[in-house]
């Protein structure tokens, strides 16, 4: 588990994978608000 999470911060720490959690928490909580309507 803790080189599973090693290898995952060294993913993240090339920039893209930020941008995609990002646009997945906003994309879900999007969803979330529609979906409520």
């Amino acid at each position: 588990m803790k080189k599973f999470f090693q290898e995952f911060q060294d993913f993240i720490s090339r920039g893209n994978a930020l941008d995609l959690a990002i646009g997945l928490i906003i994309g879900t909580a999007f969803s979330t608000v529609v979906n409520s309507i």
